[in-house]
C-alpha cells in the first residue's frame, strides 16, 4: 500500500512539473522541473567532498549545458544505472540551480531519475 502511495505521489508530482529539454536548464534556474535528455559523460570525482557524481549534457565539462550531480558518498548509485546515463534519454526531476554561472540540479534520491 505504501509502495503504491509513493508511485501515486511522484506521478502526480511528475505530471505537474515542466519538462524541459537540457539546453533549456538555464532559463528554469530557481525553478523545480523535468529536464529529459541523454548525457554525454559522466565523471565521479573519487578525490572531492562527497564524492560527486557529475552526468554532463550537451558537451563535456567546462562547456557543458545543464549538470545532473550526484553525491554518492551519500547515495550508492547501482552499476546498471550509471551506465544508463549515457546510453539511455532519462528524466531528472529536481531544482534547477547555477554553479559557476551554469545550470544545475542536485540529486539524492535516485526515485528522482526514471525513464
Amino acid at each position: 500500500m505504501t509502495k503504491l502511495f509513493l508511485i501515486a505521489s511522484f506521478l502526480f508530482i511528475f505530471l505537474q512539473t515542466e519538462i524541459i529539454k537540457p539546453e533549456e536548464a538555464k532559463n528554469y534556474v530557481g525553478k523545480e522541473v523535468v529536464v529529459r535528455g541523454k548525457a554525454v559523460n559522466t565523471f565521479l570525482a573519487a578525490d572531492s567532498k562527497g564524492k560527486p557524481l557529475f552526468i554532463n549534457f550537451c558537451d563535456i565539462y567546462p562547456n557543458q549545458c545543464f549538470s545532473v550531480v550526484i553525491f554518492t558518498e551519500n547515495t550508492a548509485i547501482p552499476t546498471e544505472m550509471l551506465e544508463n546515463f549515457t546510453l539511455k534519454t532519462l528524466n531528472y526531476s529536481g531544482l534547477i540551480k547555477l554553479y559557476r554561472e551554469k545550470p544545475d540540479m542536485e540529486i539524492s534520491d535516485l526515485s528522482k531519475i526514471s525513464e
